[in-house]
């Protein structure tokens, strides 16, 4: 997918805030899934036994190696004036302002004459606000997990960033075959919402402007004070507010700095927002090994690959026309 196919999807992204089926149709029609996607790996005991088991590691946001990715904007200066507005008018006896925030306050089940009473008498504090803002982003990067992918298994980037400088391996996966999606198929999924729901796979939309989810983190932190009140009465506001925030997730986690353009990268994000570490079984179609990858090393992750059922092991090489390539890695290495 190259760069302007990425805006497109980006554009229509921002612009969803439902789940129907139209909007989903929309979304998959910009950003059909790539035939493959690869997996760069360093070696080490941790990526081994995963590729001997088939098993691909959510990562959660607060963990990825570059600070400013899935770290959203959170503009509190711009509620100033909103909040302003509505003080304002409540002191000048506008009745419509007033019979608004009746009806919203009376719908979340609290007293609608006192609520407009603390709010005519007590300032918002908003230094303390931009704290608790601040530590819901905090939260939302523990929650938010996902897998990291690119399309071009060559990706001499990626080889040095994400391979050890060429010294790793990278995993290839064909979305088109069946076999490739291994979770459901076996007595231990039953109870497992990856299982159920087969995650969704996005391009990341690479961008220097910072991506404003000042909506999201003040919705996130009534969300979670509604949710502490342990009141069903609360639960239609709720709600509301969760079905106002649809696609934030998503549009938070697809956003990275241009400056890594170059990575071309895809991500699956978990359905599931919690900070508990969970996996997906997918089986690679072959697996590449780097050119700098010392012997004993490369044995390793054939043992492994062949350990997990994968017939297409493969080494990286420069080509006659001095590009990277690979190429089958001799039958002797196969038998370990």
């Amino acid at each position: 997918m190259n760069a302007e196919e990425r805006e497109k999807f980006w554009d229509v992204l921002k612009n969803l805030h439902d789940n129907k089926e139209e909007s989903t149709r929309l979304l998959m029609n910009v950003s059909p899934w790539p035939k493959t996607l690869c997996r760069f790996r360093s070696v080490n005991e941790r990526t081994l036994q995963n590729l001997n088991e088939n098993k691909l590691f959510f990562s959660s946001a607060d963990h990825y190696d570059d600070p400013f990715d899935t770290y959203f904007y959170i503009n509190v200066g711009q509620m100033i004036p909103i909040y302003e507005e509505i003080r304002r008018g409540l002191l000048d006896g506008d009745k419509s302002t007033a019979d608004m925030l009746r009806s919203i306050v009376q719908f979340a089940g609290q007293d609608p004459e006192k609520f407009i009473d603390t709010l005519l008498n007590t300032p918002l504090v908003f230094s303390r606000l931009e704290e608790q803002l601040r530590m819901v982003r905090n939260s939302i990067q523990r929650r938010l997990f996902s897998i990291c992918f690119s399309e071009d298994p060559y990706n001499e980037t990626l080889w040095l960033k994400y391979a050890e400088n060429y010294s790793g391996f990278v995993l290839i996966y064909d979305l088109s075959n069946p076999g490739t999606f291994l979770c459901g198929k076996e007595e231990a999924c039953l109870n497992c919402l990856l299982a159920r729901e087969r995650p969704n796979i996005y391009p990341v939309h690479y961008s220097d402007e910072k991506y404003d989810a000042t909506k999201y983190a003040v919705g996130v932190l009534l969300m979670n004070r509604i949710a502490m009140q342990n009141n069903m009465d609360y639960k239609p506001l709720y709600n509301l507010m969760q079905n106002s925030l649809m696609w934030e997730a998503e549009r938070i986690s697809l956003t990275k700095k241009k400056c890594h353009e170059n990575d071309q990268e895809w991500r699956m994000i978990r359905p599931a927002i919690s900070e508990q570490q969970s996996c997906v079984k997918m089986k690679p179609t072959t697996v590449i090994i780097g050119l700098k990858t010392p012997e004993y090393e490369s044995r390793l992750i054939v043992s492994a690959a062949v350990n997990a059922g994968i017939k297409d092991i493969r080494r990286l090489r420069i080509n006659s026309s001095d590009e990277l390539d690979s190429a089958p890695i001799p039958e002797g290495l196969y038998h370990i």
